[in-house]
């Protein structure tokens, strides 16, 4: 095996740099409200603001703004998100635009591609498309453009992959098509590891939970093939990153049996196993990720955003499969209770869900735990992330179960 350098209720794209060529991974509507925002000169809406924020405990200060809204009204999440020749590149992705889905609204897919210049974001997006709707994949950028892996739409789980191309001299957006998948997969995770794509957790149509599946990309006509793993649960919208050509995977979680991790696991490349590695414990509170993003910003640094609450996600889980149960076990009085607390919780406001606002950093070798700051603009699941050099862009997502939004930001270090 080569080694090297080198995100059912919410959901979040994600992105990795590192590889030889500086491979990237990008990570689990409609809009109870609007933030008003000025417009530029041709009628689009443009950045209206810029914060700032200096961490004393450490050497990396942050400012961010909001750029050109994202085109599509009410926001998405789960797209694949990744910038290729100065574009930032945001393909399908879902939302609920007829009605919230806390009054049964139904989920619709997309195909769209829109992509923005960075360098001259007051532009406004330009589109195009992918050949089939699709949201919950994962990306791998690299050089030669961003690989989009699977995901989900309303005929289930699928097994496309294509290569995503922004071309400088025409100024166009190609799809060109890979190998594809075994089988269907979404809400996993993916990452490059010495040029071979190791795509990890999230949901498979094969019911399999213990596979890893790997892409060569030095030799594509192999295809794809499995590492059979000792992985027993199933972990949806876990965070596969690297770091000093180690494979990791953090948090996520089972929904059959209701479990959310709140673990960081360490592939042991000698004999396939996956190994606890440490806890995602912040200033002493059990944290998952769980609709978070995360982004390798050296070999000893990855960074962690967005995402949802521990405590708020374990119960809503816990209280689904209780009310599965009470169905099974004929008890509709219990049953109809919980449907009752869930409706209720779908309904609470934006502020209750308490979405995580702290950009995170990890270093595996001191397995340290660092807060980089607050900002309220993270406080989403299903968001799309990326990066190039010290920018990273924060792509819609959900500001609470089934509400979207458009705003796109860029979060500067200094």
């Amino acid at each position: 095996m080569k080694k090297g350098i080198l995100l059912i209720i919410l959901v979040f794209a994600s992105a990795f740099v590192f590889g030889k060529e500086k491979k990237i991974y990008v990570r689990y509507g409609w809009q109870a409200f609007t933030r008003a925002n000025l417009v530029n000169s041709s009628g689009l809406p443009a950045s209206t603001f810029k914060t700032s924020n200096e961490n004393n405990d450490n050497n990396m200060n942050k400012a961010i703004e909001r750029l050109v809204d994202f085109p599509i009204e009410g926001g998405i999440s789960a797209p694949f998100v990744g910038i290729h020749g100065d574009k930032l590149i945001v393909a399908g992705g879902c939302n609920f635009p007829n009605a919230p889905a806390s009054q049964g609204g139904k989920k619709e897919f997309y195909d769209d591609i829109f992509y923005l210049d960075i360098l001259c974001p007051d532009k406004g997006w330009k589109k195009s498309e992918i050949p089939y709707k699709v949201a919950y994949g994962s990306s791998i950028i690299t050089e030669d453009g961003i690989i989009c892996i699977g995901g989900q739409n309303d005929t289930g789980a699928i097994t496309n992959v294509v290569r995503i191309h922004f071309e400088n001299k025409t100024e166009k957006i190609t799809v060109e098509n890979w190998p594809s998948l075994p089988a269907g997969i979404y809400n996993a995770g993916a990452t490059v590891v010495e040029n071979t794509i190791y795509l990890a957790g999230g949901t498979s149509s094969e019911k399999k939970t213990n596979y890893i599946y790997c892409l060569d990309m030095d030799n594509l006509s192999k295809g794809w093939y499995r590492i059979e793993t000792n992985q027993a649960e199933e972990r949806q919208q876990a965070v596969v990153f690297t770091q000093n050509g180690n494979l990791f995977i953090a948090g996520g979680y089972d929904e059959a049996n209701a479990h959310v991790f709140s673990d960081v696991l360490k592939f042991d490349f000698s004999d396939n196993n996956w190994q606890h590695f440490t806890d995602i414990v912040i200033n002493g509170k059990q944290q998952t990720f769980i609709g978070t993003g995360c982004i390798n910003l050296s070999a000893n640094c990855t960074l962690f955003a967005g995402g949802v609450d521990y405590d708020l996600f374990s119960s809503a889980l816990l209280r689904i499969k209780k009310k599965q149960e009470a169905i099974a076990n004929g008890n509709t009085e219990l049953a109809d209770s919980l449907q009752a607390a869930g409706k209720e919780y779908m309904s609470q406001p934006i502020e209750w869900y308490n979405f995580n606002t702290n950009l995170l950093s990890f270093d595996t070798k001191k397995k340290e735990w660092k807060s980089e700051g607050n900002f309220i603009e993270l406080a989403k699941a299903g968001a799309g992330i990326t990066i190039k050099e010290k920018n990273i862009y924060i792509v819609c997502g959900e500001l609470k179960p089934g509400v979207r939004t458009q705003e796109v930001y860029k979060l500067t270090l200094n």
